[in-house]
C-alpha cells in the first residue's frame, strides 16, 4: 500500500497542530517532536507540519513562500459526502479559519466543496464528487 506524506512548513508548530487536530486529523505522536508532528488524514494520507528549522533540511537554499500573500499549493481532500465537508467547514470556522468557495466547483453539479484556509495560509480544499452525476461523454 501506497502512502502519501504532504510536508507542509509552520510558523507556530503548536498552534497548527491544534488547527489540524480541531479539522479532525489525529496527531501521531510516533512521527512527532520539537521539530515536527505528523497529523494522520487516513491510513494513507499523512501531513507533516514542519517548523521552518526543520522544514529547511527538506528545501536547498529556498526561502519561505508567505502563502498568505503568495500561491504555493493546494491540498485536495475528497470525502464521502456533502455533509461530512459542511462538518469539517464548520469545524474549520470553530477555530476562526477563513473559508471560502472555488469557482470550479460552482460551475458543477457533481462537485461541491469548500476551501479552508489553515494559519500559514495554505488552502484545504475539502470536497465531495457525485460520480453519478458525470456528464456521459
Amino acid at each position: 500500500m501506497k502512502k502519501v506524506y504532504i510536508n507542509i512548513a509552520v510558523k507556530n508548530l503548536d498552534s497548527s497542530v491544534e488547527f489540524y487536530k480541531a479539522l479532525g486529523f489525529e496527531k501521531q505522536e510516533d512521527f512527532s517532536d520539537e521539530n515536527g508532528v505528523g497529523m494522520k488524514w487516513s491510513n494513507e494520507i499523512f501531513v507533516m507540519l514542519l517548523t521552518h528549522d526543520f522544514a529547511k533540511n527538506f528545501i536547498e537554499d529556498r526561502a519561505f513562500a508567505n502563502s498568505h500573500e503568495v500561491f504555493s499549493s493546494l491540498f485536495s481532500f475528497e470525502l464521502e459526502s456533502v455533509q461530512e465537508v459542511d462538518k469539517i467547514v464548520e469545524k474549520a470556522k470553530s477555530v476562526n479559519a477563513r473559508t471560502f468557495k472555488n469557482k470550479i466547483n460552482e460551475q458543477f453539479d457533481f462537485m461541491y466543496g469548500t476551501s479552508i484556509v489553515d494559519p500559514d495560509g495554505n488552502i484545504l480544499e475539502m470536497f465531495y464528487m457525485d460520480t453519478s452525476k458525470f456528464p456521459s461523454k
